[in-house]
């Protein structure tokens, strides 16, 4: 097994761990929920909407997470889904950028802005890393293939 793949499934396995935790937020209490919502956005009720918006994104986070898990025991057989997830992580973050940048002296004054730019921050990273170690995966077939 190369570096390049060794680094690769350990990346996809780190996140898709950090992603399954996420299924604290699908089964927390409400109560907890409420007071979680009243740290982020002060005055903000957690009504059904914003819970049921907070689960269903939750539950996606596990979803995607159980996905890189599922991704790292084959990153060859997997290498054009993991490239999807890559490819979407990047486009993910630039409509968050887009999004913020009108609202950025606002936005800027919430700690949970700065928050979410240090995710997009290791979100970009981390695709990044994905296919810095995909090219190399493929250069290192190429370079065993030739006869």
């Amino acid at each position: 097994m190369s570096c390049a793949e060794k680094w690769l499934k350990f990346l996809l396995r780190l996140n898709g761990v950090l992603a399954i935790m996420a299924v604290v937020a699908v089964v927390m209490p409400h109560a907890w929920l409420e007071w979680c919502v009243s740290k982020v956005e002060p005055g903000l009720h957690a009504g059904f909407i914003v819970a049921y918006l907070a689960r269903s994104l939750s539950m996606f986070f596990v979803l995607v997470g159980v996905f890189m898990v599922i991704f790292a025991s084959d990153v060859t057989r997997y290498r054009v889904p993991i490239t999807c997830v890559a490819v979407w992580v990047f486009l993910a973050v630039l409509c968050f950028g887009s999004y913020s940048y009108a609202h950025l002296p606002e936005l800027a004054k919430l700690w949970f802005f700065w928050f979410v730019v240090a995710d997009a921050c290791w979100s970009l990273l981390f695709a990044a890393a994905i296919l810095l170690c995909q090219r190399r995966l493929r250069h290192t077939a190429a370079v065993d293939a030739r006869p």
